[in-house]
């Protein structure tokens, strides 16, 4: 029988993906914890999500994106920087 999921709130992408990476990881028995920034850069904007894993649960501390900062700004500092590299 598959599994059914209801979601009762809307998450960014960056915890979505933790969460996803961490199904079945995490154990309730475990009473370490641990503090994970997550991270997406995508075509146009870049999001940061910070969570704590404590006993098999994940709490979102902060999250943030930034929509002047993205994977194409990022690809033209790059460009640009080797560019002038090469001109030297």
């Amino acid at each position: 029988m598959p599994h059914t999921w209801f979601g009762t709130k809307v998450i960014n992408e960056p915890a979505a993906a933790l969460l996803a990476h961490s199904v079945g990881q995490l154990s309730p028995d475990d009473d370490s914890e641990e503090m994970c920034v997550v991270y997406r850069v995508g075509g146009t904007s870049l999001d940061c999500t910070l969570v704590r894993i404590t006993q098999g649960f994940m709490s979102i501390l902060a999250s943030v994106g930034k929509d002047d900062v993205g994977g194409d700004k990022i690809t033209k500092i790059v460009e640009d920087h080797i560019a002038e590299e090469f001109q030297r």
